[in-house]
């Protein structure tokens, strides 16, 4: 059976060949390059329009002559590159009939038939990140804006119908997700606040337009619309509901994995070993090498492994790092207690119950560290030389949240695993 080329361009680039991660494709311009012509498969393109559309600045000649040389460098970067790309002296084209998979059309697709509470929630866990954030062509900003969009409409949906299902605090969590994505959107703040109201948690509604007169001073110098700061005023004044909040109808959160996992049992045994070991363990490396990928796969192991469950935080796309504890607390369903800082509660919750091991964190895509040269940054080819053990954490929750702020953190009830 032939391999297949598996394409991931949202959150971070990155190609698998059969069972194989392909490397080879690592400069921004080929990485742009490819993403243009899969995105447009459909129709062959024009060297003219693609030379203009990458080096609109340079004459036709010196447009035209970069482009066959970008061209050359992705045909040999390629594993069996002709049976994906085809050229002729006028267009170029990826074969759209070639064995290949890619997230964005899983996402599209996802989109068209998300009917469904389920569905919606397998639609959002497909949604990575921004397409290629590290591309700068102009050709990307409206295919990611349009993408961008999609999600944040999907999540809308799924937010409404978790609040329809009386499920708050799911759908706070996915509520969170979406201030992640536009911090600035003040409809999104009011409706977390209602969701903090129904599931009886004032403080949490306090908390959220806090938050909100923050980022709004800070980005844009001005104050919340009136209509945010009256439904303050009325969601305070409201009675608690007289029912608790739901429990989770699952011990995890993890998302669906949207590629084959095969090939990395050495790699999954070491992660486990160090967990055993330690209680914070990072995975550092390259955009693309498979950090996330490895911690899901581990963490899809060890579910039945942790009473209190395995919970996974988004921090990626966090634009403020004010929003780490909410989102962190918003996962694990916990509530900020009447003159306790949200920071003390949710330290209280992660403080191991059973035993100092019985809490594990995974942080993975770590491009720096905030713990200094303790934690190195390391080379595709040397993933696992990156991963670094930490056993003093006697100040754990402090740095813990500085490395959450640039991490995408895995969460295990107490549990990290990130």
């Amino acid at each position: 059976m032939a391999s297949v080329l598996h394409i991931r361009l949202l959150g971070e680039f990155s190609l698998t060949y059969g069972d194989q991660a392909v490397t080879t494709v690592n400069t921004a311009r080929l990485q742009s390059l490819l993403a243009y012509l899969v995105l447009h498969r459909d129709v062959p393109q024009s060297r003219y329009h693609l030379a203009f559309q990458f080096w609109p600045d340079s004459t036709e000649s010196q447009a035209r002559t970069n482009l066959r040389k970008l061209f050359h460098q992705l045909h040999q970067a390629l594993p069996e590159a002709d049976r994906f790309l085809r050229a002729d002296a006028q267009t170029v084209q990826w074969r759209p009939d070639a064995p290949f998979s890619l997230d964005v059309a899983e996402f599209e697709r996802a989109i068209a038939q998300a009917n469904s509470r389920q569905a919606l929630r397998e639609t959002v866990a497909l949604y990575r990140g921004d397409l290629l954030p590290s591309c700068y062509d102009d050709w990307i900003t409206p295919e990611r804006e349009r993408l961008r969009q999609a999600f944040i409409e999907a999540v809308e949906r799924l937010v409404g119908a978790l609040e329809d299902a009386g499920d708050s605090r799911a759908a706070i969590n996915y509520a969170q997700r979406l201030l992640q994505y536009d911090p600035l959107r003040e409809a999104t703040y009011r409706r977390l606040m209602r969701l903090h109201a129904l599931s009886g948690d004032r403080a949490g509604v306090l908390r959220v337009y806090e938050t909100c007169v923050a980022v709004l001073q800070r980005e844009l110098g001005i104050e919340p619309a009136p209509a945010t700061r009256e439904a303050r005023d009325y969601l305070l004044r409201m009675e608690p509901p007289a029912v608790a909040l739901p429990p989770p109808s699952a011990l995890h959160n993890l998302p669906a994995p949207t590629t084959s996992f095969v090939g990395r049992e050495r790699e999954i045994a070491q992660v486990r070993q160090l967990l055993e070991r330690s209680r914070l363990v990072t995975l550092t490396g390259a955009g693309g090498c498979g950090k996330t990928r490895l911690a899901l796969r581990v963490a899809e192991d060890l579910v039945a492994e942790y009473p209190d469950g395995v919970w996974w935080a988004e921090l990626a796309a966090l634009a403020d790092p004010t929003l780490v504890c909410p989102t962190v607390a918003a996962v694990l369903g916990v509530r900020e207690q009447s003159g306790r800082p949200l920071e003390a509660t949710l330290a209280a919750i992660l403080r191991p119950k059973r035993s100092p091991q019985s809490n594990k964190y995974i942080c993975d895509h770590i491009s720096s560290s905030p713990f200094g040269d303790g934690v190195p940054v390391n080379s595709t080819k040397r993933l696992l030389k990156g991963i670094v053990l930490r056993n003093d954490l006697n100040r754990w929750l402090d740095e813990l949240l500085k490395l959450l702020a640039s991490s995408k953190t895995i969460i295990s009830n107490g549990h990290f695993l990130a």
